[in-house]
């Protein structure tokens, strides 16, 4: 704001100047100040220096003797130099104009005085000059810290730790503490561009002082030391203003020595950045753009370079590398104690940080190691480890006990036709199977990541249309660190045997139950002459030609009073060179048959030359008691025949128990015929609870020996959608029970299903719904109460019960479902 008027400046000394402005312009003399290239202030008179009687300009800052005075006495001006003692005239230019113009003091900064021949005097605020005063101490107070700084990294002193140091509530630099040092506080702030003191490490691995990027030089030219030499101090040097110029002492303030103007104008803080992110050291990086690294402290540790898994082969040796970090671990000593059967040694080199620890397993207990790092001064670390035994156990199935393959040799069995075999394992380690010796082997399904302790590994075998094969598959482990670091490590492995000379088998294995059984394979073969052996004695075993390329193969399988499953298998020749290999498992209680059966009555006839064939169709995987002594067992994947055929000795009534599962029933051939006349089923008592079957159609279409049929208390069914023409044709089918159809909750077609069924004599199929009967031709969305699930709406019934003789014919004929 610019005024003009009378002003009292009231300076930080205690005195006081009296100013005027405006008024009456007069011819007076240009009595004004200017500043020479000394910095010091000389009065001016009309734009010239005033001089003394001896000619020298009169200064208008202290140190000056007097002020000059100024008087106008007879229309002249006179100046005294001497208080007044003595005056001199004065010969002006006769301008006429005022001393003091105007006052500005907008600026809360400084005040301006402009003078009457333009010159502008700018006088510093108290706030200014404390401002200015701060900053110059933290400045000096930065150099300082900058020096201990210095000092704690040549004495290999250490950061603990870095926090923002606050005044007044605000943040304005940062505390770091040292581990020895202490506490050493530097300043972010900026303030009036300030010379860029630093200092920068020299090739002799000594800091010294710079000046704006360059070395600074004492008076004998010697570069200025930022930190001592064995027991020499050094101090840091000292900043000031004086008479708007920077000064720097080297010597605690006893001498200046003038470096450049104080502009006034904003600088940058003399640490520009202080950067802790890293984990090592904090970056000090300083105005001139230099960066200094004070390293942190690290506490004393010693890091094991373990392996994934911590287990051992007995007899093994591995090499645990180790490293020691810290900030003081100048004499430390490394020592390893173990118990159980290792041994174990402390390989390091004298003053090496690194090193390793050297186990030897010496039995196959396992057992701890710890590892003891201390120090001189009782500072210790102490960090343990506890090895297993390796153990890893295979099965030849799930239902096999696992054998551990350290002492145990393991082989599994697969047929010529390939497919998959399942591997139980138990094991204290990850590891995975390695089949590059075996390329004929795949892995479906291997060991899982992380170690899952028991589980099952499917292998795939291709079938071998050759000679049989034997495949080694190696067992390969996660851990990385397992070559290179481990000696006398045995390689664990085990061998598939395939059968091969394109020899089909009925089944690809055989699962006894725990009683003596005599089971019956079928053996396909255009080789003429075939011998089997079994590996193990509790199988004995013949084969017999039944025709040309036809072949039986009867195992005989001695009870088993074992604890747990066993297996073995029966190995096929054909001149001399094994031509195929049926796996046996033999569980140690009937596992295999505490599932409810299919249960049917058949009938042997000569007629049929004692042939009979179960009406089982689709996938199917088949183990049937024929009731005759002979259980036999049935694979079929994606087929549409009829595999499930035996022939009987003798004529009469057998009861046959199927176990297992299959896809579809059906009597009707792919080519159009049918087998319905070897289909020669009298009951079923019972249809299993296990079978997973998806159609029944045509299930015992034309089936004349049929007589009865058992509710589906199991629910066989749940998955069927048709019975389209199931027992149609069954012309001496009686007896049908009501809950037939109580586990059928998908189907919906039900054509023909009874077509010419006549015997009957009670109601149609029904089920009890809540307390009512509920007829099948009645079905419409109703709820299974049971199982609460919904019987769909029946969307075929067309002829369903046609050409019958039920109980409720009037109710099927007025529905329209005859």
């Amino acid at each position: 704001m610019r005024t003009v008027g009378a002003y009292t400046l009231a300076f930080n000394d205690g005195s006081t100047v009296h100013l005027s402005t405006g008024g009456d312009p007069r011819d007076v003399p240009q009595i004004s100040v200017r500043q020479d290239g000394d910095g010091v202030w000389y009065w001016t008179l009309d734009g010239e220096w005033l001089l003394d009687d001896d000619g020298n300009k009169v200064a208008a800052s202290s140190p000056a003797p007097e002020q000059p005075q100024f008087k106008f006495e007879g229309n002249r001006w006179y100046v005294s130099y001497d208080g007044g003692i003595s005056w001199t005239e004065v010969a002006t230019k006769g301008s006429s104009g005022l001393s003091f113009l105007y006052v500005d003091t907008s600026n809360p900064e400084y005040v301006v005085i402009v003078l009457s021949d333009g010159t502008e005097l700018r006088l510093p605020t108290w706030e200014a000059f404390d401002s200015l005063r701060q900053y110059v101490r933290q400045l000096n107070i930065n150099l300082s810290s900058l020096s201990s700084i210095v000092s704690a990294i040549n004495d290999h002193d250490y950061l603990v730790s870095v926090a923002p140091f606050v005044e007044d509530g605000e943040p304005v630099g940062w505390l770091l503490n040292f581990s020895r040092s202490g506490l050493v506080v530097i300043y972010s702030s900026g303030g009036s561009a300030s010379p860029h003191i630093g200092v920068r490490q020299d090739g002799d691995g000594v800091y010294y002082w710079t000046l704006d990027g360059e070395w600074l030089l004492d008076d004998d030219g010697n570069k200025v030391r930022a930190q001592g030499a064995g027991e020499q101090e050094t101090s840091a040097p000292q900043l000031k203003i004086e008479g708007q110029y920077w000064y720097i002492s080297y010597d605690h303030g006893a001498t200046w020595t003038m470096l450049g103007k104080a502009t006034g104008e904003d600088g940058e803080s003399f640490f520009r950045e202080v950067d802790t992110t890293n984990d090592e050291y904090v970056l000090l990086v300083l105005s001139d753009g230099s960066a200094i690294k004070v390293p942190k402290y690290v506490s004393l540790d010693i890091v094991l370079d373990l392996p994934v898994d911590l287990v051992i082969d007995r007899y093994e040796s591995i090499s645990i590398p180790f490293s020691i970090i810290g900030t003081y671990h100048d004499d430390v000593s490394v020592s390893a104690l173990v118990n159980g059967s290792f041994n174990a040694a402390v390989n390091r080199r004298d003053g090496q940080d690194t090193g390793t620890i050297d186990l030897l397993e010496s039995g196959d207990q396992g057992g701890t190691l710890v590892v003891l790092l201390s120090t001189p001064n009782g500072t210790a670390v102490v960090k343990s480890a506890t090895f297993s035994p390796r153990q890893i156990c295979l099965g030849a199935s799930s239902y096999d006990y696992p054998k551990d393959l350290y002492y145990n040799s393991f082989s599994a069995y697969m047929s010529s036709q390939g497919g998959r075999i399942e591997l139980s394992y138990f094991t204290n380690t990850s590891f995975s199977i390695d089949t590059s010796k075996a390329p004929w082997i795949s892995v479906v399904q291997d060991c899982p990541r992380p170690t899952n302790a028991t589980g099952t590994i499917v292998l795939e075998a291709a079938r071998n249309n050759g000679s049989a094969r034997i495949g080694t598959l190696r067992l390969s482990f996660d851990d990385p660190l397992w070559s290179g670091r481990r000696q006398n490590a045995p390689n664990y492995e085990f061998k598939v045997n395939q059968g091969g000379l394109a020899v089909e088998l009925g089944a690809s294995q055989v699962e006894a139950s725990s009683i003596a059984t005599r089971y019956e394979v079928d053996v396909l073969s255009s080789y003429p002459g075939l011998t089997a052996s079994p590996v193990d004695s509790w199988i004995s075993c013949s084969i017999r030609k039944v025709s040309d390329g036809i072949f039986k193969l009867y195992l005989d399988v001695e009870e088993s009073t074992e604890d747990e499953p066993r297996y073995s298998a029966v190995q096929i020749y054909s001149g001399g060179t094994v031509a195929a290999v049926l796996p046996v498992i033999q569980y140690n209680y009937d596992n295999r048959f505490k599932s409810n059966a299919l249960i049917m009555k058949v009938l042997s006839t000569q007629a049929n030359g004692g042939l009979v064939c179960l009406p089982c169709t689709g996938t199917l995987n088949l183990l049937v008691d024929w009731g005759d002594g002979v259980v036999s067992v049935h694979e079929q994947i994606g087929g549409t025949g009829h595999p499930v055929r035996h022939s009987y000795g003798t004529s009469g009534v057998y009861n046959v128990n199927v176990y297992g599962k299959f896809q579809a029933m059906s009597t009707k051939e792919p080519d159009g015929g049918s087998i319905a006349s070897l289909a020669t089923i009298e009951s079923v008592s019972q249809w299993g609870d296990c079978h997973y079957v998806e159609s029944m159609e045509n299930a015992f279409c034309d089936v004349s020996s049929l007589k009865s049929l058992a509710a589906d208390s199991s629910y066989l069914f749940a998955g069927v959608g048709s019975f389209r023409s199931a027992f149609s044709g069954c012309v001496n089918l009686s007896e049908v029970a009501y809950g037939l159809f109580a586990g059928a909750w998908s189907a919906t077609d039900f054509t023909d299903a009874f077509n010419g069924v006549s015997l009957v004599r009670g109601e149609s199929p029904f089920n009890i719904v809540n307390g009512t009967k509920e007829h099948l031709y009645e079905r419409n969305n109703v709820i299974a109460v049971e199982r609460s699930v919904i019987y769909p709406r029946v969307t075929s019934f067309s002829g369903c019960f046609s050409g019958g003789n039920w109980a409720d014919q009037a109710a099927i004929h007025a529905a329209g479902w005859d």
